[in-house]
């Protein structure tokens, strides 16, 4: 899991995600975090290669969550409620929407549609100050492919990998930022 913290206007959302133009498209040489993850994760992928009669399958999905005021809500789903359960050792987004992605372009589509449904507002310090917490997942799973002598394929066991990567809200001093009403609770 990478978390990015810091005060209000200090970078994080950039330093995740990159600079991004007036189309909300992230700037070429600005990449941050999660789009430079995605290249690397891709081009592993592709490169992934087994030898003789075994090949790999690899399905990647992509969820996108933010938590407000207390409430989880689904980012690519405009706004649906998602819920927080335990089984096991693992927690799991309810009603969560999962995306199939099959490369960075397929992400960086996916984190446009969830970064315009994310909660922002105007303070002193940054003219859109990321007010929620942002989760991107990616949740990726592995087929282990087997040819067979008379010409079958049989799947064997899978592994499974889920990446969590997350940007906190800014932490502000009230008194700098200048938010009041709604965005004063926030804080």
């Amino acid at each position: 899991m990478v978390l990015a913290y810091g005060q209000t206007g200090s970078g994080k959302t950039d330093t995740m995600m990159g600079a991004t133009d007036e189309d909300d498209e992230v700037v070429s040489g600005t990449e941050g975090i999660v789009p430079r993850l995605c290249k690397d994760l891709f081009e592993r992928i592709g490169t992934s290669r087994a030898s003789g009669t075994e090949s790999y399958s690899w399905a990647v999905k992509a969820v996108y969550v933010e938590i407000y005021c207390e409430k989880v809500t689904d980012l690519l789903s405009k706004g649906s409620e998602v819920a927080i359960r335990q089984t096991g050792e693992h927690f799991v987004l309810s009603g969560a929407r999962r995306v199939d992605v099959a490369s960075t372009r397929d992400v960086l589509q996916v984190l446009k549609r969830g970064n315009n449904n994310r909660r922002v507002a105007a303070t002193r310090m940054n003219d859109r100050s990321s007010r929620s917490h942002a989760v991107f997942v990616l949740e990726l799973t592995e087929t282990l492919l087997l040819t067979l002598p008379d010409g079958t394929t049989a799947t064997a066991p899978s592994k499974s990998v889920t990446i969590r990567l997350v940007d906190l809200a800014g932490s502000e001093r009230v008194g700098e930022s200048g938010v009041t009403g709604a965005n004063l609770k926030e804080a």
